[in-house]
C-alpha cells in the first residue's frame, strides 16, 4: 500500500486510553451479497458505552495487502475511543459478488447500506464517518453526496472530485500513457486474487472462479469514453458540489496528482470544509514521502471527536494549513522537503494571479515584439524524467533533475532573482498558437534553476489542444492547421518559494512521454510570443503575514506482526537507440513475499512495465506490463499472472490482455482478449 515500509520506522504509541477489541463480521446486503468487514472497537473503563465509528471501504484486501495500513490507523482510533471499520468492497478480498468497475453506483449503494448497518450496532451511537486515501477518498466524497443520514463527516486524502480530468485515465483530455493500462492491469489482477480460504472456508474456490470468469477489461472501457460524458460524470462530485452537506477535511500533497481537488472543495462546498496540503506524494501524512510528516492521526481524532461525539477541541486546528516548499537538490528518493507550514483563512486570498511574458530569445519576463514566434516540434521526446504520476514512497518515484527534458523543450528563463518569490496555488500558461496538424498537445513545466544551472521541477501540466474549449463531446474539435487559436494550459497547484540567486524557468513541449499518449499527428506548434504569458499565483512581498503552525510529528499504533522476505529492488531505466527509439523500463527486480501469523503468505515474483516510442512516429507508442503474484496457505498455492499491451494508430487503440491462474500447479483459468476502441481527438 501507500508507503507501508515507513510504518516500521515511525514512532509508535502503545499507551492508549482504551483497549482495542477486533472483530471480523459479515454483512448481508439487501440483494443477498455478503460483504466482509473488520471492526476495531474501544473497550475498557475509558470507553464510551456507545461511540461513533469511522468507515473505510476499498478493494485492497483488508486481511493481507492492507494489513499494515489498516492496523496502524484504526487501532489508533479505537485506542482513542472511536470505533473503526474496514470493508472489502463487493468482489474483493473476502467479500462476495463481482467488482465490475471503479466507483460504480452499486459500490456507492453498498456503502450506504453498510453505513446504516454500522449506525445500528449496539455499541454505536448512530454517528458514522468515512475516510480514505485514493479510492476510498474518492468514494467518501461520492457517498457524502448521497447524504445517508448517519454519515456526519468525512476525511478525504489524495482523492479527486473529477473522475475525467483529475484521475489516472486522462490528463488535459490526453489519454495517459503512463497510467491508463497500468491501472487497468492492476484492477484486472486485483480481481484475479483469491479470497482467503482460511477465512471464508470451502466457498473460496467457487468465489475465485466466478471472479476469474467475470473479470472486465477496463482499459478498453475507459478508452471508449475519451470525453467528459455521463460515464465520467457519475461519481464526479464536481458535477454538483452542493450535494455534499456534511463537514469535509480535504488533504493533499504537492507531489501528488490530485492536489487541485483540495482547492476546488474549499472554493465550492457549502458545508464546513478544512484543508491540509503537505509536501508529500500519494501517501498518508503520518508516513509520507517526501516528508516532513505530521501528527495526522491526532488531527483525525480531534476531527472525529468533534463531528461524531460533539466534543469541541481544546485548541482549534487551522482551517487551512499548507506547506510552502523551498529549494533542495532533486532526488528520486527525497526523504525530506525543506519548507514551512503556514495557516490561511482562505487559500488564494493572499495571492495575485500575475502574468509574466514569454520573451524573445528564451527570456521570461520581457514581452516579445509583435510577430515574434517560436516553434515546438512533436518529434522531440520530452518526459523521460517525469517519473511516477502518483508517488507512493518507492525510491524511484520522484522526479530527478530536469536538465534532459529541458534540453528537448523550448525554455524561457527569468533574470536571476534578487528577492524571494512565493507561488501558492495554480499556475497556467496562456498561449496564442497555430498547429501544422489537426491534433496536437502542449505540456508545460515550471522549474527552479539553481546557481549551478540545474533545473528542479516545481509544477507541471498539459492539454490536448483539441480540448481547449472544454472536455465535453460538443466542445472538442480538430484544429485548423495554420490558423491562430488561443488556449490556457493549467498546471497542477503548488506552494513553492524561489530564493535569491535562482531563476524561474518555463519549459514548453509538444510531448510528455510516457505520462501522455502522443497526439495522433506529427506536429509543429508555433507560439505567438507577443500574446503568450505564464500566470503565476504570487504571494506579494507586502501581503499580510501568514501565521506559522506546528502540526506535530507522526505517531501511529503498532504495526501488525508479519514477516517479509524480499530481494526486490525498484528500477527506472531509459535507453535510446540510434534510430530515435526510446525505451523506458520501470518495475522491480527480484521478488517479495510476506507471511502472516496465521500461515497465509502473499507476494509478487515479477512486475515490469515497458514504455516504447520512436521519435517522429506517434504510431510507435507502446505500453506493456507483466505481473506474477502468488498466495499460499496450508500446503496450497495460487498463482496468477497478467501480460497486457496497449498500442494505437491514428484511428484506434488496441489493448491485448493475457491472463492465467493456477491452483497447486494445475491451470484453472487462462484467457486472451484483444479489444480495439475508436480513437477520440
Amino acid at each position: 500500500m501507500n508507503n507501508d515500509a515507513l510504518a516500521f520506522a515511525t514512532e509508535v504509541l502503545t499507551d492508549f486510553p482504551c483497549e482495542v477489541h477486533r472483530v471480523a463480521d459479515i454483512i448481508t446486503l439487501a440483494d443477498g451479497t455478503t460483504l466482509s468487514i473488520k471492526l476495531w472497537l474501544p473497550t475498557g473503563s475509558a470507553a464510551r458505552e456507545r461511540c461513533g465509528v469511522v468507515l473505510e471501504a476499498i478493494p485492497y484486501r483488508k486481511d493481507d495487502v492492507s494489513l499494515v495500513d489498516d492496523e496502524t490507523r484504526f487501532a489508533y482510533f479505537a485506542g482513542c475511543g472511536i470505533a473503526a471499520a474496514r470493508l472489502d468492497l463487493r468482489g474483493s478480498g473476502n467479500s462476495g459478488g463481482i467488482l465490475t468497475d471503479e466507483y460504480s453506483r452499486t459500490e456507492q449503494a453498498d456503502i450506504v447500506e453498510v453505513i446504516e448497518w454500522l449506525a445500528t450496532r449496539p455499541w454505536s451511537n448512530g454517528a458514522v464517518g468515512m475516510m480514505g486515501i485514493s479510492w476510498s477518498g474518492f468514494n467518501a466524497l461520492q457517498v457524502a453526496a448521497r447524504r445517508p443520514e448517519p454519515l456526519k463527516a468525512i476525511i478525504t486524502v489524495c482523492s479527486s472530485d473529477d473522475r475525467y480530468d483529475n484521475d489516472v485515465h486522462y490528463h488535459g483530455g490526453v489519454p495517459m500513457g503512463f497510467y491508463m493500462n497500468l491501472w487497468g492491469t492492476a484492477l484486472h489482477l486485483m480481481n484475479m486474487r483469491p479470497p482467503r480460504a482460511i477465512d471464508v472456508g470451502e466457498r473460496w474456490f467457487e468465489e475465485w472462479i466466478s471472479r476469474l470468469h467475470a473479470n472486465p477489461q477496463l482499459t478498453a472501457t475507459w478508452l471508449a469514453h475519451p470525453y467528459r460524458d455521463s460515464y465520467w460524470q457519475q461519481g464526479s462530485v464536481c458535477e454538483d458540489y452542493r450535494a455534499i452537506a456534511c463537514p469535509v477535511l480535504a488533504v493533499g500533497g504537492w507531489a501528488d496528482a490530485y492536489t487541485d481537488t483540495v482547492f476546488r472543495l474549499l472554493d465550492h462546498l457549502d458545508s464546513h470544509v478544512e484543508a491540509l496540503i503537505g509536501p508529500w506524494g500519494h501517501t498518508w501524512p503520518e508516513r509520507p514521502e517526501p516528508g516532513p510528516g505530521i501528527d495526522f492521526l491526532g488531527r483525525c481524532v480531534r476531527w472525529w471527536d468533534r463531528w461524531l461525539h460533539g466534543v469541541e477541541p481544546a485548541a482549534a486546528d487551522p482551517r487551512v494549513a499548507m506547506y510552502v516548499q523551498e529549494y533542495t537538490p532533486s532526488r528520486e528518493d527525497l526523504p525530506l522537503r525543506p519548507g514551512s507550514w503556514i495557516a490561511l483563512d482562505e487559500p488564494g486570498c493572499e495571492t495575485v494571479r500575475t502574468p509574466i511574458a514569454l520573451g524573445q530569445g528564451g527570456v521570461l519576463g520581457e514581452r516579445a515584439e509583435d510577430g515574434a514566434t517560436v516553434e515546438i516540434s512533436s518529434d522531440r521526446i520530452v518526459g523521460l524524467d517525469a517519473r511516477h504520476y502518483l508517488p507512493m514512497g518507492v525510491s524511484t518515484d520522484l522526479p530527478p533533475i530536469q536538465d534532459r527534458d529541458d534540453a528537448n523543450s523550448v525554455c524561457f528563463d527569468s533574470a536571476v532573482l534578487e528577492d524571494p518569490l512565493t507561488i501558492l496555488g495554480r499556475s497556467s500558461l496562456v498561449v496564442r498558437f497555430r498547429s501544422s496538424a489537426p491534433t496536437a498537445q502542449l505540456f508545460v513545466r515550471i522549474t527552479d534553476v539553481d546557481p549551478a544551472g540545474n533545473s528542479h521541477l516545481v509544477a507541471r501540466g498539459g492539454l490536448d489542444l483539441t480540448h481547449r474549449h472544454g472536455h465535453a463531446p460538443e466542445e472538442v474539435a480538430p484544429l485548423e492547421p495554420g490558423t491562430w487559436a488561443d488556449a490556457e494550459i493549467p498546471l497542477k497547484s503548488t506552494g513553492y518559494r524561489f530564493v535569491p540567486g535562482h531563476r524561474i524557468r518555463v519549459a514548453v513541449s509538444a510531448t510528455y512521454w510516457p505520462w501522455l499518449w502522443p497526439a495522433a499527428d506529427r506536429t509543429t506548434i508555433t507560439l505567438d510570443l507577443h500574446n503568450s504569458a505564464v500566470r503565476l499565483p504570487l504571494l506579494p512581498a507586502d501581503s499580510p503575514p501568514t501565521s506559522a503552525v506546528d502540526l506535530g510529528s507522526p505517531v501511529i499504533a503498532p504495526p501488525p506482526e508479519l514477516r517479509t522476505e524480499s530481494d526486490a529492488e525498484p528500477y527506472w531505466q531509459v535507453d535510446t537507440s540510434d534510430d530515435g527509439t526510446v525505451v523506458v523500463r520501470r518495475g522491480s527486480r527480484g521478488s517479495s513475499r510476506t507471511a502472516l501469523p496465521d500461515g497465509w503468505t502473499f507476494g509478487t515474483e515479477h512486475d515490469a512495465t515497458v514504455y516504447t516510442i520512436r521519435a517522429g512516429d506517434p504510431d510507435s507508442a507502446r505500453m506493456a506490463r507483466e505481473v506474477i503474484q502468488r498466495f499460499a496457505w496450508d500446503g496450497h498455492e495460487v498463482g496468477i499472472s497478467i501480460d497486457s499491451e496497449m498500442t494505437a494508430d491514428r484511428e484506434r487503440f488496441t489493448v491485448t490482455t493475457r491472463t492465467a491462474a493456477e491452483f497447486d500447479g494445475t491451470s484453472v483459468f487462462s484467457e486472451q482478449s484483444t479489444r480495439t476502441v475508436p480513437r477520440g481527438l
